[in-house]
Parts: C-alpha cells; structure tokens; sequence
C-alpha cells in the first residue's frame, strides 16, 4: 500500500512540475529557456549522464569546461 501511494506522490510532483514548466514558457520565456538548458548541461556524479529525468539525491557539477 504504501508503494502505491509513493508512486501517487511522484507521478503529482511530475505533473506540477510540467504545470510550471508550462506556466514559465508563457510568462518567462527566457527564464524557461535557461533552465532547459541548464538541464542539458549539468551532468550527475554518480552515473556521468546528464540530470535531465534524474530524481533527486543526484549530485551534478557543470558538463563542459570552457577551458
């Protein structure tokens, strides 16, 4: 039972997360557009593959380093 409700939990924190999402590309289009980015940029520690679709607990450094 208590899987089920984790699962509920998770799928809700997604669901308000696309809301946003949605709610800054039409309010803040170019803040929206930095964090799209930043999502292909940042990469985790633990398994080197960028944090886009990661959950937390990962931990991320910059992907590129201009020098």
């Amino acid at each position: 039972m208590e899987g089920r409700g984790l699962v509920a939990i998770t799928d809700r924190a997604q669901e308000n997360m696309e809301y946003v999402r949605t709610l800054l590309k039409e309010y803040q289009p170019e803040f929206a557009a930095l964090l799209e980015w930043l999502e292909r940029e940042l990469v985790c520690l633990r398994c080197w593959d960028t944090i886009a679709g990661h959950g937390r607990g990962c931990v991320v450094t910059a992907a590129a380093q201009p020098w």
